[in-house]
């Protein structure tokens, strides 16, 4: 994995509106607040194939498979720092995924489903998507980097 273009495309997806951070200790996430990003390599190349069936099944963006996990990590964090005047969180959902999860209520890909259908994570997501189609080439070339 070649981190250094990671970043690279970080900062130029960011377009100097927040800030990255990059770790092996976390999964990847966004602090709102303080308007950055955490973004760990490891488990960004690794992503669970769920996120990535959600975006082409559900948003239906047939292409996702055309560009890296990665590219599609970093896009949908720095998506919550773009959206998130635009969507509320739902804290009800988000707590009952983690109790559904710590509890076994429920399989991997049901907890999954309602996670990204959150109204924040699928604004994320689709200003993923919608980045993506705008710099097609862009991306492009930094999944061939990575």
């Amino acid at each position: 994995m070649n981190v250094r273009a990671l970043n690279l495309f970080t900062k130029i997806a960011l377009h100097g509106k927040g800030k990255a951070y990059f770790t092996n200790k976390y999964q990847s996430f966004t602090q709102l607040e303080d308007e950055y990003v955490v973004i760990n390599p490891l488990s960004a190349a690794d992503e669970d194939d769920s996120f990535i069936q959600h975006i082409k099944n559900s948003h239906g963006f047939k292409n996702v498979n055309k560009y890296a996990c990665p590219i599609w990590t970093i896009l949908h964090e720095i998506g919550h720092l773009r959206t998130n005047d635009d969507v509320e969180d739902d804290p009800d959902t988000r707590n009952f995924c983690q109790y559904a999860y710590d509890n076994g209520l429920l399989d991997y890909d049901q907890i999954n489903s309602l996670y990204y259908d959150m109204p924040d994570e699928w604004a994320a997501t689709e200003w993923a998507i919608n980045f993506v189609k705008s710099h097609k080439i862009l991306c492009k070339i930094f999944t061939y980097l990575i």
